[in-house]
Formats: structure tokens, C-alpha cells, sequence
């Protein structure tokens, strides 16, 4: 590898259990790879458990007994993806290898692997990563087309070499919410003429979780709900839901104060 090192920037709002499960993972793997790995957070000033997080990192830099392994910065201001990930950027020094992942993300070794293999000076590497429909629409959480799918939309996931990063015009921080900031950056990498390869990943997972949608407004709000309803189940399923919807047999639930077989959230 090129790169220094390899360096993850995940953006960071609440959650704090679903963080520390990924500091957890994080830790492991790290420990399994043989090449120095580094995690930094962006924070944001306006989380209402800002502390709570800060307080879960300086635990991981007691234990570790280096506080490079877990590094955070706290950006001013409301959320912002693009923002949090582009001043996370700034706090690593050389060229390292940047990985951009979401807690929500199962990390695996093999994908860090992977990600090393396939990024270089030059090239920049989005994994396609596979969403897990809601437990009542799946069998099982494993990659097949009964029970996810992959997200060939999605290039929120990025391995690049800082430097090349540099070459790009970076995130457009205009944006202030989840949403369009890895359609635009991706948009960046190609007019600073880097190449782009993608290639499904079957060990990055995103396991389901609610998606909240009510806070967003105008084009967001709209590109919002689909990709909501899309995590729910396959369309065979949704069709084989509004299929029973229109039957007498839904009316007779409905009269019997019951709930439809799939309870959207």
C-alpha cells in the first residue's frame, strides 16, 4: 500500500449504543490486521449526547494506552455528512488511505483487505454494499435476494488516498443532512479525472434499522421515502402485501382491530 496507514472517517449523530458496538468491532478487526489503523470521528456541537460520545472515545484511548487509535474533532453547527467527513480529513496528516463508513455499517477485516487491494494513487475504490430488508421480510441476515439488496445507488462508502482527495473539489458543504453529499462527491472524483471502480461486496453489510424521514424537507424528504420503503422488503413482497390489502380478508383484520402482516414504521 502506498498510503502511510489506513484511516476510517465515520460521521457520528446519537446513537451512542449503536456507536460503541462499532468501536467495538472496530477494535477487534484492528487488532487482526497488520497494518497501523486509525479511527477518526466527527462529532457535531449540537448533538444532545456529545459528552456521552466523547467520554466512549477517551475510554477506548485509556484502554488502548495510545490516543491515536480513536480520534475525534467536534464540528460546529447542525449535521452535516459531508461537513463532518471533510473536517475529519483535515486532522489526518500524510497520505494515508481514508476509508468513509457510517456506524451503521457491519466492518469486517475483509473489506479493510479488500480496500487496500483495490485503492491506489489514482484510483479510487466504492464498494457496493448490501442492505438487509426488516426482519419481518427476510428469512435470514445473509446476502440473497430474499432477504436484501444491493445498493447500487449508494457511493457513500469511498476508499481513497488523501491526496487524492485533494485533487477533488471535496464534499459540498451546502448540504446540511444525510442525503445527495456522496452523489456529489462521487461527481467530484470523476471531474478530477480519477478512475472509479465498484464491485460488490458481500462482507458489507447494512444490518436494518428505522429510517426517520419526518425532519427533511423538499427533494430530500422526497428521495427519502422511497429509499425508506425499499429497506423494508423486495417488491414481491410489498406486491403480495398490497395484493392482500385489497381482499376481504384485510377488511375482516381491520374490523377485528388487527394489524396488516407487514407493520411499516
Amino acid at each position: 500500500m502506498s498510503g502511510e496507514k489506513l484511516v476510517l472517517i465515520t460521521p457520528v449523530l446519537g446513537r451512542l449504543d449503536s456507536f460503541e458496538k462499532f468501536l467495538d468491532r472496530f477494535l477487534q478487526i484492528r487488532a487482526k490486521m497488520k497494518i497501523e489503523i486509525e479511527l477518526v470521528v466527527a462529532l457535531f456541537s449540537s448533538d444532545t449526547v456529545l459528552e456521552r460520545l466523547i467520554t466512549a472515545i477517551e475510554r477506548v484511548e485509556k484502554d488502548q494506552g495510545d490516543p491515536h487509535v480513536v480520534r475525534f474533532v467536534v464540528v460546529d453547527g447542525a449535521f452535516s455528512r459531508g461537513r463532518g467527513i471533510a473536517q475529519a480529513i483535515d486532522a489526518v496528516h500524510g497520505n494515508a488511505l481514508l476509508f468513509f463508513v457510517d456506524i451503521d455499517m457491519i466492518l469486517s477485516q475483509e473489506t479493510l483487505e479488500s480496500g487496500i487491494t483495490l485503492t491506489v494513487p489514482g484510483q479510487v475504490y466504492f464498494p457496493i454494499f448490501f442492505s438487509i430488508f426488516a426482519q419481518k421480510c427476510r428469512a435470514q441476515q445473509s446476502v440473497s435476494e430474499t432477504n436484501g439488496f444491493w445498493r447500487i445507488y449508494s457511493t457513500g462508502m469511498v476508499f481513497i488516498f488523501k491526496h487524492d482527495y485533494l485533487k477533488t473539489d471535496g464534499f459540498d458543504l451546502t448540504i446540511n443532512s444525510w442525503g445527495q453529499e456522496d452523489l456529489r462527491f462521487t461527481e467530484a472524483v470523476i471531474s478530477a479525472k480519477l478512475k472509479v471502480i465498484r464491485v460488490k461486496d458481500q462482507n458489507l453489510i447494512h444490518p436494518w434499522h428505522p429510517k426517520n424521514c419526518k425532519n427533511l424537507v423538499n427533494k430530500f424528504f422526497q428521495e427519502c421515502v422511497p429509499v425508506k420503503m425499499a429497506h423494508y422488503c423486495s417488491y414481491g413482497m410489498l406486491y403480495e402485501e398490497w395484493k392482500y390489502q385489497q381482499s376481504p380478508l384485510f377488511e375482516e383484520a381491520k374490523l377485528k382491530k388487527k394489524h396488516s402482516k407487514i407493520a411499516f414504521q
